[in-house]
């Protein structure tokens, strides 16, 4: 159903699904790449994701670990 409030896009190498806001702004909810298998896209995919999701697990650590420094200053 979301998909029917999308407009489809594509050229000869790529099919996109974009989404329009009132606002004027759109977002690419899903785009294929008509040159690589399925499976390459969704590992790339899959990749990408855990990649993001480890940059953010260092970057909340690093800021916990700062603030844990910062409190042991504090109450010496």
């Amino acid at each position: 159903e979301f998909f029917g409030w999308c407009v489809m896009e594509y050229t000869s190498d790529s099919i996109s699904f974009v989404k329009g806001y009132s606002n004027g702004d759109e977002y690419t909810v899903l785009e294929i790449d008509l040159n690589k298998s399925l499976e390459s896209q969704v590992a790339e995919a899959k990749k990408r994701k855990f990649d993001e999701e480890e940059a953010e697990r260092k970057e909340i650590e690093e800021k916990e670990r700062a603030e844990l420094e910062r409190l042991k200053n504090k109450y010496k």
